[in-house]
């Protein structure tokens, strides 16, 4: 067991749209690419136990982009993170 706290012991998806609706309200606007048409929403996030140990998964929607977000559950998890790492994985259940 860790002696740390989980990183995202519940779902991520309120923090990350409070987050990102900070960033359009402020950074982004009168950016071109930013899309009025849709809003900040994080989208289907839950768990799921890959290789880098357990994490959440789900999609983060912006009006300027929209990705794929493996976020860590606990510290255990986010210690298998290099950063600027590529790495393919399966997603199928």
């Amino acid at each position: 067991m860790s002696q740390y706290p989980q990183l995202f012991a519940t779902t991520p998806a309120p923090q990350l749209e409070a987050l990102f609706r900070d960033i359009a309200a402020s950074r982004m606007q009168g950016i071109p690419i930013l899309n009025p048409a849709l809003q900040v929403e994080a989208i289907g996030f839950q768990q799921w136990g890959g290789p880098q140990g357990r994490l959440w998964a789900g999609v983060l929607l912006t009006p300027w982009f929209m990705n794929l977000l493996l976020l860590p559950i606990d510290t255990d998890s986010s210690n298998r993170f290099l950063i600027k790492q590529c790495q393919a994985m399966a997603l199928v259940q």
